[in-house]
């Protein structure tokens, strides 16, 4: 799994499509790994250069001590070093929730009465 180098630690990601496709870079939710985004990474790289990010503390990039108060910020900075690691000037991202809310339920239920 390729990695770069965020303020002196490493930062894994996974990687499907071609270079010079657009760029879409997959976030994965709270502390999830992009392990958990295979199935996306295989879909939208048929059409785009796709990226998903393991946070500094998640899946394989580099253990954090403590979380800190600041991690959707610090998050939001990875992100952005990630396309800025790819060679991107612009870029798409897209949210785990996103994905969640696209992809069709997987077990049926229905609602219990209140």
């Amino acid at each position: 799994m390729p990695s770069f180098t965020w303020q002196g630690q490493a930062l894994h990601y996974r990687e499907a499509g071609e270079p010079g496709r657009p760029l879409l870079l997959i976030l994965p939710g709270s502390t999830a790994s992009s392990a958990s985004h295979l199935g996306d990474l295989k879909h939208f790289g048929r059409s785009h250069r796709v990226a998903a990010l393991d946070y500094l503390g998640t899946g394989g990039s580099d253990r954090l001590e403590h979380w800190p108060l600041d991690w959707w910020e610090s998050g939001a900075s990875q992100a952005a070093a990630l396309a800025a690691h790819l060679g991107a000037g612009r870029f798409s991202a897209a949210a785990a929730a996103a994905f969640w809310r696209c992809s069709p339920p997987r077990t049926s239920r229905t609602p219990s009465a209140p």
